[in-house]
Protein backbone atom coordinates (compact mmCIF):
# COMPACT_ATOMS: atom_id res chain seq x y z
CA UNK A 1 0.00 0.00 0.00
CA UNK A 2 3.15 2.39 1.07
CA UNK A 3 4.06 2.30 -2.29
CA UNK A 4 1.05 2.53 -3.97
CA UNK A 5 0.27 5.90 -1.90
CA UNK A 6 3.27 6.99 -3.19
CA UNK A 7 2.91 6.45 -6.68
CA UNK A 8 -0.22 7.98 -6.67
CA UNK A 9 0.89 11.03 -4.83
CA UNK A 10 3.75 11.29 -7.43
CA UNK A 11 1.61 11.04 -10.53
CA UNK A 12 -1.22 13.76 -8.85
CA UNK A 13 2.07 15.59 -8.30
CA UNK A 14 3.45 15.72 -12.01
CA UNK A 15 -0.67 16.23 -13.45
CA UNK A 16 -0.58 19.11 -11.12
CA UNK A 17 2.61 21.10 -11.89
CA UNK A 18 1.64 20.37 -15.53
CA UNK A 19 -1.80 22.34 -15.35
CA UNK A 20 -0.87 24.82 -12.94
CA UNK A 21 3.28 25.29 -13.73
CA UNK A 22 6.39 23.68 -12.56
CA UNK A 23 7.08 26.57 -9.90
CA UNK A 24 3.77 25.53 -8.14
CA UNK A 25 3.93 23.01 -5.56
CA UNK A 26 0.82 20.56 -5.18
CA UNK A 27 -2.03 21.53 -2.46
CA UNK A 28 -3.50 19.19 -0.13
CA UNK A 29 -7.14 19.73 -1.84
CA UNK A 30 -5.98 19.27 -4.95
CA UNK A 31 -4.44 15.80 -3.87
CA UNK A 32 -7.27 14.75 -2.05
CA UNK A 33 -9.62 15.33 -5.09
CA UNK A 34 -7.08 13.28 -6.69
CA UNK A 35 -7.52 10.40 -3.56
CA UNK A 36 -11.18 10.39 -3.94
CA UNK A 37 -10.78 9.08 -7.46
CA UNK A 38 -8.72 5.97 -6.01
CA UNK A 39 -9.75 3.15 -3.54
CA UNK A 40 -7.17 4.61 -0.87
CA UNK A 41 -8.90 6.89 2.26
CA UNK A 42 -7.18 9.57 3.95
CA UNK A 43 -7.25 7.50 7.18
CA UNK A 44 -4.88 5.09 4.73
CA UNK A 45 -2.30 7.75 4.36
CA UNK A 46 -2.42 8.44 8.49
CA UNK A 47 -2.04 5.40 9.48
CA UNK A 48 1.11 4.26 7.06
CA UNK A 49 2.92 7.55 7.05
CA UNK A 50 1.99 8.98 11.08
CA UNK A 51 0.31 12.19 9.19
CA UNK A 52 -0.43 14.11 6.24
CA UNK A 53 2.42 16.11 6.18
CA UNK A 54 4.91 13.16 6.54
CA UNK A 55 2.85 11.64 3.44
CA UNK A 56 3.42 14.94 1.36
CA UNK A 57 6.88 14.99 2.09
CA UNK A 58 7.23 11.60 0.06
CA UNK A 59 7.29 13.58 -3.31
CA UNK A 60 9.70 12.15 -5.46
CA UNK A 61 11.08 13.73 -9.25
CA UNK A 62 12.66 11.17 -11.48
CA UNK A 63 13.85 13.09 -14.80
CA UNK A 64 10.40 11.72 -16.60
CA UNK A 65 8.62 13.67 -14.17
CA UNK A 66 10.26 16.98 -14.84
CA UNK A 67 9.56 19.11 -17.84
CA UNK A 68 10.71 22.53 -17.56
CA UNK A 69 11.59 25.06 -20.67
CA UNK A 70 12.46 28.22 -20.28
CA UNK A 71 13.50 30.86 -23.01
CA UNK A 72 15.61 33.87 -22.23
CA UNK A 73 13.27 37.02 -23.50
CA UNK A 74 15.98 39.81 -23.34
CA UNK A 75 19.31 37.88 -24.06
CA UNK A 76 21.11 41.42 -24.56
CA UNK A 77 24.45 41.12 -22.60
CA UNK A 78 23.38 38.44 -20.20
CA UNK A 79 25.73 35.87 -18.33
CA UNK A 80 24.89 32.67 -17.39
CA UNK A 81 26.73 29.17 -15.82
CA UNK A 82 25.39 26.00 -16.91
CA UNK A 83 25.85 22.67 -15.50
CA UNK A 84 24.02 19.43 -14.79
CA UNK A 85 22.16 18.01 -12.25
CA UNK A 86 22.09 14.12 -12.82
CA UNK A 87 18.91 12.49 -11.03
CA UNK A 88 19.76 10.61 -7.78
CA UNK A 89 22.90 11.81 -7.17
CA UNK A 90 23.79 14.39 -4.37
CA UNK A 91 25.26 18.21 -5.21
CA UNK A 92 28.67 19.28 -4.57
CA UNK A 93 27.59 21.72 -1.97
CA UNK A 94 31.41 23.43 -2.19
CA UNK A 95 31.15 23.40 -5.81
CA UNK A 96 27.74 25.26 -5.58
CA UNK A 97 28.79 27.78 -3.94
CA UNK A 98 31.39 28.78 -5.97
CA UNK A 99 29.05 29.25 -8.57
CA UNK A 100 27.02 31.11 -6.39
CA UNK A 101 30.10 33.68 -6.09
CA UNK A 102 30.34 33.81 -9.19
CA UNK A 103 26.80 34.64 -9.80
CA UNK A 104 26.97 37.07 -7.14
CA UNK A 105 29.67 39.29 -8.52
CA UNK A 106 29.41 38.65 -12.62
CA UNK A 107 25.67 39.31 -12.17
CA UNK A 108 24.69 35.80 -13.51
CA UNK A 109 21.85 33.19 -13.71
CA UNK A 110 22.25 29.67 -12.43
CA UNK A 111 21.01 27.21 -14.95
CA UNK A 112 20.93 23.69 -13.69
CA UNK A 113 19.87 20.89 -16.91
CA UNK A 114 18.13 17.87 -15.52
CA UNK A 115 19.41 14.62 -16.52
CA UNK A 116 18.71 11.29 -16.47
CA UNK A 117 20.45 9.13 -13.10
CA UNK A 118 22.22 5.49 -13.93
CA UNK A 119 19.50 4.42 -12.85
CA UNK A 120 15.54 4.01 -14.23
CA UNK A 121 14.37 4.48 -10.94
CA UNK A 122 16.52 7.38 -9.63
CA UNK A 123 14.91 10.21 -8.35
CA UNK A 124 14.91 13.82 -7.03
CA UNK A 125 13.27 13.73 -3.51
CA UNK A 126 11.41 16.71 -3.12
CA UNK A 127 13.69 18.63 -0.66
CA UNK A 128 16.18 19.10 -3.18
CA UNK A 129 13.73 19.85 -5.73
CA UNK A 130 12.29 22.89 -3.40
CA UNK A 131 16.32 23.99 -3.51
CA UNK A 132 16.69 24.15 -6.62
CA UNK A 133 13.69 24.83 -8.54
CA UNK A 134 14.13 28.33 -9.56
CA UNK A 135 17.67 27.08 -11.70
CA UNK A 136 16.69 23.68 -13.05
CA UNK A 137 15.08 23.07 -16.53
CA UNK A 138 15.17 20.65 -19.08
CA UNK A 139 15.62 22.61 -21.90
CA UNK A 140 17.09 26.81 -22.55
CA UNK A 141 16.94 28.86 -24.91
CA UNK A 142 19.45 31.82 -24.57
CA UNK A 143 18.83 33.12 -28.03
CA UNK A 144 18.21 32.08 -31.94
CA UNK A 145 21.35 30.28 -32.18
CA UNK A 146 22.12 29.12 -28.71
CA UNK A 147 19.82 26.28 -26.60
CA UNK A 148 20.32 24.01 -24.07
CA UNK A 149 18.62 20.89 -24.22
CA UNK A 150 18.55 17.19 -22.27
CA UNK A 151 18.55 14.17 -24.65
CA UNK A 152 18.07 11.58 -21.45
CA UNK A 153 21.36 10.73 -21.89
CA UNK A 154 22.75 7.97 -19.59
CA UNK A 155 25.36 9.20 -17.33
CA UNK A 156 27.75 6.60 -18.51
CA UNK A 157 27.06 6.79 -22.23
CA UNK A 158 31.34 7.20 -23.55
CA UNK A 159 30.73 10.55 -25.90
CA UNK A 160 27.40 12.38 -24.80
CA UNK A 161 27.48 14.64 -28.37
CA UNK A 162 27.05 10.78 -30.32
CA UNK A 163 24.39 11.64 -32.84
CA UNK A 164 23.14 15.51 -31.62
CA UNK A 165 25.05 16.67 -34.06
CA UNK A 166 21.94 16.96 -36.46
CA UNK A 167 19.29 18.03 -34.21
CA UNK A 168 17.73 21.50 -35.15
CA UNK A 169 19.13 21.05 -38.88
CA UNK A 170 21.80 23.22 -38.12
CA UNK A 171 20.04 26.37 -37.17
CA UNK A 172 21.36 26.75 -33.49
CA UNK A 173 24.28 25.59 -31.19
CA UNK A 174 23.01 23.17 -28.83
CA UNK A 175 24.21 21.90 -24.82
CA UNK A 176 23.52 18.73 -23.58
CA UNK A 177 23.16 17.47 -20.36
CA UNK A 178 26.03 15.22 -19.29
CA UNK A 179 28.71 14.39 -16.35
CA UNK A 180 31.30 14.21 -18.62
CA UNK A 181 32.82 17.60 -20.76
CA UNK A 182 32.71 17.14 -24.72
CA UNK A 183 32.77 19.87 -27.32
CA UNK A 184 33.11 20.06 -31.26
CA UNK A 185 32.66 22.21 -33.86
CA UNK A 186 30.19 20.50 -36.72
CA UNK A 187 30.84 21.47 -40.11
CA UNK A 188 28.21 24.19 -41.71
CA UNK A 189 28.51 26.87 -44.14
CA UNK A 190 31.27 29.65 -43.60
CA UNK A 191 28.54 32.41 -43.78
CA UNK A 192 27.48 31.85 -40.68
CA UNK A 193 27.97 31.35 -36.88
CA UNK A 194 29.99 27.90 -36.44
CA UNK A 195 27.79 25.10 -34.95
CA UNK A 196 29.07 24.25 -31.81
CA UNK A 197 27.99 21.34 -29.65
CA UNK A 198 28.76 20.67 -25.75
CA UNK A 199 28.36 18.81 -23.10
CA UNK A 200 28.18 20.54 -20.01
CA UNK A 201 30.21 18.10 -17.21
CA UNK A 202 28.69 18.46 -13.58
CA UNK A 203 28.28 19.17 -10.19
CA UNK A 204 26.89 16.29 -8.99
CA UNK A 205 28.76 13.18 -6.82
CA UNK A 206 27.34 10.55 -9.25
CA UNK A 207 26.95 6.61 -8.21
CA UNK A 208 28.43 4.93 -11.34
CA UNK A 209 27.65 0.76 -11.61
CA UNK A 210 30.87 -0.76 -10.91
CA UNK A 211 31.16 -2.40 -14.09
CA UNK A 212 33.75 -1.23 -17.34
CA UNK A 213 30.84 1.25 -18.33
CA UNK A 214 30.48 2.64 -14.88
CA UNK A 215 34.28 3.08 -14.14
CA UNK A 216 35.30 4.62 -17.62
CA UNK A 217 32.17 7.33 -16.72
CA UNK A 218 33.51 8.06 -13.11
CA UNK A 219 37.13 8.82 -14.41
CA UNK A 220 35.84 10.63 -17.60
CA UNK A 221 33.44 12.90 -15.18
CA UNK A 222 33.95 16.61 -15.19
CA UNK A 223 33.20 18.88 -12.29
CA UNK A 224 32.33 21.61 -14.03
CA UNK A 225 30.13 23.94 -16.66
CA UNK A 226 30.02 25.72 -18.79
CA UNK A 227 30.32 29.62 -18.81
CA UNK A 228 27.56 31.89 -21.37
CA UNK A 229 27.33 35.50 -22.18
CA UNK A 230 25.18 36.50 -24.93
CA UNK A 231 25.58 39.47 -26.67
CA UNK A 232 22.31 40.14 -28.29
CA UNK A 233 19.47 37.88 -29.87
CA UNK A 234 22.14 36.31 -32.28
CA UNK A 235 25.98 36.57 -30.96
CA UNK A 236 27.02 34.29 -27.62
CA UNK A 237 30.54 33.37 -26.44
CA UNK A 238 30.83 29.87 -24.19
CA UNK A 239 33.63 28.55 -22.44
CA UNK A 240 34.06 25.52 -20.28
CA UNK A 241 35.73 25.55 -16.63
CA UNK A 242 36.33 23.30 -14.34
CA UNK A 243 36.63 22.51 -10.28
CA UNK A 244 40.09 22.34 -9.10
CA UNK A 245 40.74 20.03 -5.97
CA UNK A 246 39.52 23.06 -3.67
CA UNK A 247 36.15 23.27 -5.73
CA UNK A 248 37.06 26.64 -6.71
CA UNK A 249 37.31 27.20 -10.65
CA UNK A 250 39.12 29.48 -13.09
CA UNK A 251 37.68 31.93 -15.65
CA UNK A 252 40.17 33.00 -18.01
CA UNK A 253 42.17 35.10 -15.43
CA UNK A 254 39.81 35.57 -12.32
CA UNK A 255 39.51 32.72 -9.54
CA UNK A 256 36.20 31.72 -7.94
CA UNK A 257 36.30 29.92 -4.63
CA UNK A 258 36.15 29.77 -1.06
CA UNK A 259 39.75 30.46 -0.89
CA UNK A 260 42.01 33.40 -1.43
CA UNK A 261 44.06 32.49 -4.41
CA UNK A 262 47.34 33.87 -4.98
CA UNK A 263 48.76 34.80 -8.64
CA UNK A 264 49.24 31.60 -10.40
CA UNK A 265 50.82 30.06 -13.39
CA UNK A 266 48.92 30.39 -16.61
CA UNK A 267 49.37 29.80 -19.87
CA UNK A 268 47.78 30.01 -23.18
CA UNK A 269 47.95 27.78 -26.23
CA UNK A 270 47.01 29.88 -29.46
CA UNK A 271 45.26 27.99 -32.37
CA UNK A 272 47.53 27.65 -35.62
CA UNK A 273 48.77 31.33 -36.69
CA UNK A 274 49.97 30.49 -40.04
CA UNK A 275 51.96 34.04 -40.61
CA UNK A 276 50.86 35.36 -43.79
CA UNK A 277 47.65 33.61 -43.93
CA UNK A 278 46.86 35.52 -40.17
CA UNK A 279 43.38 36.36 -39.92
CA UNK A 280 44.65 40.38 -38.21
CA UNK A 281 41.06 40.34 -35.61
CA UNK A 282 41.51 37.00 -34.46
CA UNK A 283 45.15 37.78 -33.47
CA UNK A 284 44.67 41.08 -31.70
CA UNK A 285 41.93 39.48 -29.60
CA UNK A 286 44.66 36.04 -28.76
CA UNK A 287 47.47 39.13 -27.83
CA UNK A 288 44.12 40.27 -25.45
CA UNK A 289 43.89 37.09 -24.04
CA UNK A 290 47.03 36.89 -23.54
CA UNK A 291 48.43 39.89 -21.28
CA UNK A 292 47.77 38.11 -17.65
CA UNK A 293 49.13 34.61 -19.12
CA UNK A 294 52.93 33.59 -18.01
CA UNK A 295 53.79 31.90 -22.09
CA UNK A 296 52.46 31.42 -25.06
CA UNK A 297 52.79 28.59 -27.34
CA UNK A 298 52.38 29.31 -30.94
CA UNK A 299 51.41 26.20 -33.47
CA UNK A 300 51.69 26.45 -37.53
CA UNK A 301 53.63 29.87 -37.04
CA UNK A 302 55.16 29.63 -40.38
CA UNK A 303 52.82 29.34 -43.43
CA UNK A 304 55.22 28.30 -46.27
CA UNK A 305 52.86 29.18 -49.24
CA UNK A 306 56.06 30.16 -50.88
CA UNK A 307 57.62 27.05 -51.37
CA UNK A 308 54.32 24.82 -50.99
CA UNK A 309 54.70 21.85 -53.68
CA UNK A 310 50.51 22.35 -53.79
CA UNK A 311 50.83 25.56 -55.49
CA UNK A 312 54.60 24.68 -57.75
CA UNK A 313 52.15 23.65 -60.76
CA UNK A 314 49.23 25.78 -60.58
CA UNK A 315 50.14 28.73 -62.54
CA UNK A 316 46.69 30.44 -61.18
CA UNK A 317 47.45 30.09 -57.38
CA UNK A 318 50.84 31.13 -57.94
CA UNK A 319 49.97 34.35 -59.09
CA UNK A 320 47.08 34.77 -56.52
CA UNK A 321 50.01 34.98 -54.05
CA UNK A 322 49.88 38.15 -52.02
CA UNK A 323 53.51 39.82 -51.89
CA UNK A 324 54.71 38.72 -49.36
CA UNK A 325 54.16 34.98 -50.58
CA UNK A 326 56.19 35.68 -53.73
CA UNK A 327 59.08 34.69 -52.13
CA UNK A 328 60.99 32.54 -49.33
CA UNK A 329 62.58 35.92 -48.26
CA UNK A 330 59.55 37.88 -48.08
CA UNK A 331 57.80 34.99 -46.65
CA UNK A 332 60.21 34.79 -43.70
CA UNK A 333 60.67 38.38 -43.28
CA UNK A 334 56.91 38.81 -42.81
CA UNK A 335 56.71 35.95 -39.94
CA UNK A 336 59.58 37.18 -38.38
CA UNK A 337 58.19 40.95 -37.84
CA UNK A 338 54.84 39.30 -36.39
CA UNK A 339 57.27 37.08 -34.27
CA UNK A 340 59.06 39.90 -33.30
CA UNK A 341 56.17 42.37 -32.60
CA UNK A 342 54.48 39.29 -30.62
CA UNK A 343 58.48 39.24 -28.70
CA UNK A 344 58.25 42.47 -27.84
CA UNK A 345 54.81 42.74 -26.35
CA UNK A 346 55.27 40.02 -24.36
CA UNK A 347 59.40 40.68 -23.12
CA UNK A 348 58.90 39.11 -20.10
CA UNK A 349 57.12 35.58 -21.15
CA UNK A 350 58.27 32.98 -22.55
CA UNK A 351 56.83 31.84 -25.98
CA UNK A 352 57.21 28.37 -27.58
CA UNK A 353 57.40 27.66 -31.13
CA UNK A 354 55.15 23.83 -31.59
CA UNK A 355 57.47 21.79 -34.76
CA UNK A 356 54.30 21.51 -37.11
CA UNK A 357 54.04 20.58 -40.48
CA UNK A 358 53.16 23.48 -42.18
CA UNK A 359 56.84 25.03 -40.62
CA UNK A 360 58.62 22.05 -41.73
CA UNK A 361 57.19 22.22 -45.25
CA UNK A 362 60.52 24.06 -45.53
CA UNK A 363 62.51 21.24 -44.28
CA UNK A 364 61.00 18.89 -46.78
CA UNK A 365 61.38 22.11 -49.51
CA UNK A 366 65.49 21.85 -48.85
CA UNK A 367 65.91 17.71 -48.01
CA UNK A 368 64.18 17.20 -51.78
CA UNK A 369 66.40 19.46 -53.38
CA UNK A 370 63.22 21.62 -54.87
CA UNK A 371 64.81 24.80 -54.83
CA UNK A 372 67.63 23.86 -57.54
CA UNK A 373 64.99 24.84 -60.41
CA UNK A 374 63.95 27.39 -58.12
CA UNK A 375 66.05 31.05 -59.32
CA UNK A 376 63.79 33.02 -57.25
CA UNK A 377 64.68 31.23 -53.80
CA UNK A 378 67.83 29.76 -54.71
CA UNK A 379 70.74 31.83 -53.23
CA UNK A 380 68.34 31.73 -49.79
CA UNK A 381 67.94 28.05 -49.76
CA UNK A 382 71.10 27.04 -50.44
CA UNK A 383 71.98 28.97 -47.23
CA UNK A 384 69.60 27.48 -45.10
CA UNK A 385 70.28 23.71 -46.72
CA UNK A 386 73.65 24.41 -45.29
CA UNK A 387 72.42 24.93 -41.76
CA UNK A 388 69.47 22.37 -41.75
CA UNK A 389 72.26 20.24 -42.45
CA UNK A 390 74.45 20.84 -39.87
CA UNK A 391 71.13 20.14 -38.10
CA UNK A 392 69.38 23.46 -37.39
CA UNK A 393 66.05 24.21 -37.85
CA UNK A 394 66.28 26.59 -40.86
CA UNK A 395 63.26 28.98 -39.50
CA UNK A 396 64.66 29.48 -35.74
CA UNK A 397 68.48 30.14 -37.81
CA UNK A 398 66.27 32.83 -39.78
CA UNK A 399 64.81 34.19 -37.58
CA UNK A 400 67.44 34.71 -34.71
CA UNK A 401 69.93 35.96 -37.50
CA UNK A 402 67.78 39.03 -38.60
CA UNK A 403 65.09 39.32 -35.71
CA UNK A 404 66.07 40.07 -31.69
CA UNK A 405 64.01 36.89 -30.63
CA UNK A 406 65.24 36.11 -27.09
CA UNK A 407 62.68 35.33 -25.28
CA UNK A 408 61.26 32.76 -27.73
CA UNK A 409 62.03 29.18 -27.79
CA UNK A 410 61.92 26.29 -31.22
CA UNK A 411 60.64 22.97 -30.18
CA UNK A 412 62.40 19.94 -31.64
CA UNK A 413 59.90 17.78 -32.92
CA UNK A 414 59.99 15.27 -30.58
CA UNK A 415 60.43 17.27 -27.50
CA UNK A 416 57.95 17.64 -24.77
CA UNK A 417 56.45 20.64 -23.35
CA UNK A 418 54.85 20.36 -19.80
CA UNK A 419 53.31 23.75 -18.55
CA UNK A 420 51.30 22.51 -15.18
CA UNK A 421 51.57 19.35 -16.17
CA UNK A 422 49.75 19.32 -19.70
CA UNK A 423 51.80 18.59 -22.64
CA UNK A 424 52.01 20.94 -24.76
CA UNK A 425 54.90 20.01 -27.29
CA UNK A 426 52.75 18.08 -29.83
CA UNK A 427 50.87 19.34 -32.77
CA UNK A 428 49.08 16.20 -33.27
CA UNK A 429 49.50 16.76 -37.36
CA UNK A 430 51.58 12.73 -36.17
CA UNK A 431 49.27 9.96 -34.48
CA UNK A 432 50.80 6.90 -32.93
CA UNK A 433 52.38 4.12 -34.69
CA UNK A 434 53.15 6.04 -38.01
CA UNK A 435 49.39 6.27 -38.84
CA UNK A 436 47.76 10.23 -38.91
CA UNK A 437 46.88 12.19 -35.82
CA UNK A 438 43.94 14.02 -34.55
CA UNK A 439 42.36 14.56 -30.79
CA UNK A 440 41.17 10.96 -30.64
CA UNK A 441 44.30 9.34 -31.49
CA UNK A 442 46.17 11.76 -29.28
CA UNK A 443 44.08 11.28 -26.62
CA UNK A 444 45.04 7.29 -26.31
CA UNK A 445 48.90 8.77 -26.13
CA UNK A 446 48.52 11.82 -23.66
CA UNK A 447 46.79 11.24 -20.61
CA UNK A 448 46.25 15.73 -20.87
CA UNK A 449 47.25 17.36 -23.49
CA UNK A 450 46.78 20.69 -25.78
CA UNK A 451 47.15 19.91 -29.29
CA UNK A 452 46.09 22.19 -32.60
CA UNK A 453 46.83 21.31 -36.05
CA UNK A 454 42.93 20.78 -37.80
CA UNK A 455 41.90 24.55 -36.91
CA UNK A 456 38.67 23.09 -35.38
CA UNK A 457 38.50 23.45 -31.24
CA UNK A 458 37.70 20.62 -29.57
CA UNK A 459 37.60 18.82 -25.98
CA UNK A 460 37.96 14.95 -26.06
CA UNK A 461 38.09 13.90 -22.58
CA UNK A 462 41.06 14.77 -21.60
CA UNK A 463 42.59 16.41 -24.59
CA UNK A 464 41.75 20.06 -25.89
CA UNK A 465 42.76 21.34 -29.12
CA UNK A 466 43.19 24.86 -30.04
CA UNK A 467 41.72 26.38 -33.35
CA UNK A 468 42.98 28.64 -35.57
CA UNK A 469 43.99 32.39 -35.80
CA UNK A 470 44.42 32.36 -39.44
CA UNK A 471 41.71 33.33 -42.05
CA UNK A 472 38.90 31.35 -42.40
CA UNK A 473 38.19 31.04 -45.99
CA UNK A 474 41.63 29.94 -47.53
CA UNK A 475 41.97 29.62 -50.91
CA UNK A 476 42.53 25.55 -50.91
CA UNK A 477 38.94 25.19 -49.07
CA UNK A 478 37.02 27.84 -51.68
CA UNK A 479 33.68 25.95 -52.26
CA UNK A 480 33.85 24.07 -48.76
CA UNK A 481 31.29 23.91 -45.97
CA UNK A 482 34.15 24.51 -42.82
CA UNK A 483 34.55 23.59 -39.26
CA UNK A 484 37.08 25.96 -38.83
CA UNK A 485 37.05 28.52 -35.96
CA UNK A 486 39.33 31.09 -33.65
CA UNK A 487 40.32 29.96 -30.47
CA UNK A 488 42.89 28.93 -28.09
CA UNK A 489 42.66 27.03 -24.99
CA UNK A 490 44.53 28.47 -21.36
CA UNK A 491 45.96 25.71 -19.21
CA UNK A 492 45.48 27.15 -15.09
CA UNK A 493 47.28 25.37 -12.31
CA UNK A 494 46.01 22.08 -11.13
CA UNK A 495 45.38 20.83 -14.79
CA UNK A 496 42.67 22.53 -14.93
CA UNK A 497 41.83 24.61 -18.82
CA UNK A 498 39.59 26.11 -20.75
CA UNK A 499 38.70 26.77 -24.18
CA UNK A 500 38.40 30.53 -25.45
CA UNK A 501 36.85 30.73 -28.78
CA UNK A 502 36.46 33.99 -30.46
CA UNK A 503 34.09 34.89 -32.55
CA UNK A 504 33.96 38.25 -35.07
CA UNK A 505 37.28 39.38 -33.13
CA UNK A 506 35.69 38.57 -29.38
CA UNK A 507 35.50 36.06 -26.93
CA UNK A 508 33.32 37.92 -23.78
CA UNK A 509 30.71 40.60 -23.45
Amino acid sequence: MRKNLIELLNIANIEYKKKFGWDKTITRDYFRKHLAKSKYIEQDITKEFGSFKNFMSEIKYSRKSIDIKKTCKNPHRKKYIITSYVTGADINKECLESIKRFCKKEKAKLVLLVESGVNIKDYMPDKEYENIKDCICTEYVFNKNLTAKDFYINPQQVNPLTGVNRYGNKNFSLIVGSPKQFMAVVPSRKDILPHLIYSTGTICKVNYRQTRAGLLSEQDQKLGGLIIETKNDTIFFVRNFEFDENFGFYDIDKYYGSYFNKKSKKHIVWGDLHAGQEDRVAVDAAIEMSKKMDSIVIHDFFNGRSTMRHDRNDMIKRLSRKNHEKTLKSELDYAGRILNDISKKFKNKKIYIVCSNHDRFLNDYLSRREFINDEENIVLSCELFVEFYKGKNPIEYYMRKNFKIDNVFFLDLEESLLLNGIQCGYHSDMGHSGGRGGIKNLDSVYPYSVIAHSHSPGIFRNTFQAGCLCELDQYYAKGQGSKWCHGNAIIHENCTRQMVLIINGEYKI
